[in-house]
């Protein structure tokens, strides 16, 4: 039997992950450049290491929305928890 506090939980969850899917519809992964030895400007490595941590930020929301859909609530979570850590650190 569900509590009253429970359909408010489900609702904004939803919602809020309804919002989150809306936002990931505008991302797009970038460009990264393996650059070996060649001399570069500190701005084109900053440049560079920004387009990966967007590209693994993305991939870890597909990889939570992947496990959210197949009901694995469990491991969306610990992956979730590991999303806000390594954006904390």
């Amino acid at each position: 039997m569900e509590r009253p506090g429970d359909i408010v939980i489900r609702e904004m969850t939803n919602r809020s992950l309804e919002a989150s899917i809306r936002s990931r519809a505008g991302l797009s992964k970038k460009e990264v450049i393996c650059y070996g030895t060649s001399p570069n400007t500190a701005g084109l490595l900053f440049s560079n290491f920004a387009n990966m941590i967007l590209n693994r930020m993305i991939d870890l929301f597909d990889d939570v929305l992947f496990l959210l859909e197949n009901n694995r609530i469990p491991s969306a979570c610990v992956a979730a928890a590991t999303t806000i850590l390594h954006r904390a650190s």
